[in-house]
Parts: structure tokens; C-alpha cells; sequence
């Protein structure tokens, strides 16, 4: 008898979990508050499997919006790098065309 109250605590906590997360996610969703309001009424209404997947699309909404201020971050880092690399490119491509013109001049001389 003690397995099923076990396994009857842990389906309970395992379903609190779930639900802390599923709130979460509801309130740090970037929406404003009607669709919050609707995604919870979704909920209410929804079998466990549904929710269930509900609450990962949920996550993969939170994590796609944490990681678009790191690409972003990203891409701007790397059109400065390539900015930064054309411009030494070209200070090296000047200081060659130049050491270039004074072995010339030396060779008219």
C-alpha cells in the first residue's frame, strides 16, 4: 500500500511542478494580458496531454525570445568585426601600396 501512496505523491508533485512552470511561462510571456487570459482559460479546459504540450510551446516561445537578444548581440558583433577586419585590410593594403611607391621612386632615382 505504501507504493501507490508514493507514487500517488509523486504524480502530485510532479503535476505542481508542471503547473509552477506552466504559470511561469504564461507570465513571462512577451503578450499582453487578454492572450495571457486566454492561454490560462486554454489551460483550465485542456486534458493533461494537451497541456502538456501547450506548456512546450510555451517554452520553446520563452527560450526563441531569450536567445533573439543573443543573435542579435551576435550579429552585431560580427558586422563590427568585419568592419574592424576591412579597415585593417585597407591600412595594410595603403602602408603596401605606399612602402611599394618609395621602393619605386628610390629604383627611379
Amino acid at each position: 500500500m505504501k507504493s501507490k501512496t508514493t507514487k500517488t505523491d509523486t504524480a502530485a508533485d510532479l503535476a505542481d511542478s508542471n503547473g509552477r512552470k506552466f504559470g511561469l511561462l504564461i507570465a513571462t510571456l512577451p503578450a499582453d494580458d487578454e492572450i495571457k487570459e486566454a492561454l490560462v482559460t486554454l489551460a483550465e479546459n485542456s486534458s493533461y496531454e494537451e497541456l502538456e504540450k501547450l506548456s512546450d510551446a510555451l517554452e520553446m516561445l520563452y527560450l526563441n525570445a531569450g536567445t533573439r537578444d543573443i543573435d542579435d548581440q551576435f550579429k552585431k558583433n560580427l558586422a563590427l568585426f568585419k568592419q574592424e577586419a576591412e579597415t585593417s585590410e585597407q591600412k595594410i593594403t595603403d602602408e603596401f601600396l605606399a612602402k611599394l611607391s618609395a621602393i619605386e621612386e628610390k629604383i627611379r632615382s
